[in-house]
């Protein structure tokens, strides 16, 4: 991990800080990185929440592809997958009612189908 900490810096940012460490933990400082899965939690967190619009919610679910650590076979990971496919799945379901308020109804059925192709159970 030293490695890819001292490549990312360089002769312009020498000492400029892309990863953190925590004990033994290694994280990507937030905000130097462009990451869809952090990108799409924040929006489904604020979608969550209501505090989001039907073109943000659209942009949350665009960035949604697959489910998390879908190639994955850890234990570990299904937590996190069973949470990020539910809260896509709660994502759909908001912003297939935000379009049927609007009146648009076929938007409203393309979101849905959209979550039925993600868990069709």
């Amino acid at each position: 991990m030293r490695f890819i900490r001292t490549e990312l810096r360089g002769e312009q940012h020498p000492t400029a800080k892309f990863i953190d460490k925590t004990g033994d933990v290694y994280r990507p400082v937030p905000g130097l990185f462009d990451v869809d899965v952090w990108d799409s939690d924040r929006l489904l967190q604020q979608a969550a929440a209501r505090r989001v619009s039907a073109e943000a919610l659209s942009e949350a679910l665009v960035l949604y592809r697959d489910d998390l650590l879908e190639a994955v076979y850890y234990e570990w990971a299904d937590p996190l997958k069973d949470q990020f496919r539910s809260r896509f799945l709660d994502a759909v379901v908001h912003l297939s009612n935000l379009h049927v308020e609007r009146g648009e109804h076929e938007e409203a059925v393309n979101a849905l189908l959209r979550g039925i192709s993600a868990d069709p159970y």
